[in-house]
């Protein structure tokens, strides 16, 4: 759980980079929902709708009751 906390601690202090070099290292099978929705977090935050919108979608197909992959596809949706 710790390296999650790291790369939520890494997008809020806009390090994006080393967030997406996190993820990278993180993910696994037990979490690759959650970190397929970061990397969706992080293009969001750098304007890749395209790239944020896919990982969005793929994140909620693995989980459909993990909720954050829907709110944030919404934001895209504020930002068009």
């Amino acid at each position: 759980m710790t390296e999650l906390k790291d790369i939520v601690e890494q997008i809020q202090q806009r390090n994006l980079d080393k967030a997406l070099e996190l993820c990278e290292s993180t993910q696994n099978n037990k979490n690759k929902h959650i970190i397929l929705n970061f990397i969706g977090v992080i293009h969001l935050l750098k304007n890749n709708l395209d790239l944020a919108e896919t990982n969005f979608l793929s994140s909620s197909k693995i989980d459909e009751k993990f909720e954050e992959p829907i709110k944030n596809l919404y934001s895209i949706c504020l930002k068009d």
